[in-house]
């Protein structure tokens, strides 16, 4: 993974135990969002709110386009 990398943004939507695990392998700032203080980022800052499901929904498109190109890949 590189800088900028959201993991475990599913539980969020789901509200699910987040299933994602990662190890760093550099000294690393990571941040944690709980449901609870991103509903209160929707109540006080819906636009902010709206950026954070904007990248949250690129970066799953992406992943699921890489995904299905190697499924593709393995197929052939």
């Amino acid at each position: 993974m590189r800088g900028g990398t959201v993991l475990g943004e599913m539980g969020l939507y789901t509200r699910q135990p987040r299933s994602a695990a990662a190890a760093a392998e550099e000294p690393t700032c990571l941040y944690k969002l709980t449901f609870e203080a991103f509903n209160e980022i929707e109540k006080d800052d819906p636009a902010l709110a709206a950026e954070f499901h904007k990248f949250v929904v690129k970066s799953l498109s992406e992943r699921l386009a890489r995904a299905n190109t190697e499924v593709s890949a393995l197929m052939s």
